[in-house]
């Protein structure tokens, strides 16, 4: 009984377990393919003795000239089109293999892109990795001054949504 108090202690501050299965590099950093396509090049690796069954997230942050850019998705089985968003794919222990992510861009109109991924294992839900690829080097854009007291954000911290206050004149963030 002389545990008990670190037992709880250790339960009150949570156990993590270990991860499943890997992503590197995380945070991903686009490398040119040629003038029309950049691609964002990570490896997803199954690190245990068991099958797991993953799926993928594909949110887009930021997605300049999105009427002539888009991006697509490679996960070890398929380079799927831009309008799949999410999808679910098995990988054998130690297997791994590419999750990609690609701009294109074939106007040439020098957009970028900014992707968030979320790759969960299914059978452990929070088992999971989130991974920004950042495709191209966006310029700053030229931003009025936004009067900070006017302006609220809530909840602070965020966990997944927030809502603005008294942002009426706020047509974009980034």
């Amino acid at each position: 009984m002389k545990f008990f108090p670190i037992l709880v202690l250790l339960l009150a501050n949570g156990i993590q377990a270990q991860q499943s299965f890997s992503l590197n590099p995380n945070p991903v950093f686009g490398e040119k393919k040629d003038d029309y396509i950049e691609e964002g090049r990570a490896i997803v690796k199954n690190l245990a003795s068991t099958t797991q069954n993953l799926r993928w997230k594909r949110t887009i942050i930021r997605l300049d000239n999105d009427s002539t850019c888009f991006t697509a998705v490679t996960d070890p089985y398929l380079h799927w089109p831009p309008t799949v968003n999410e999808k679910s794919f098995s990988m054998e222990p130690g297997q791994e293999g590419p999750l990609y992510v690609t701009l294109f861009d074939f106007d040439e109109t020098d957009c970028c892109a900014i992707v968030h991924m979320k790759i969960n294992n299914l059978s452990t839900p929070t088992d999971s990795i989130e991974a920004y690829y950042y495709l191209r080097s966006c310029q700053p854009l030229a931003v009025l001054e936004i009067q900070k007291s006017t302006i609220a954000i809530f909840p602070n911290p965020v966990t997944q949504y927030f809502s603005l206050q008294n942002a009426e004149s706020v047509s974009r963030l980034t």
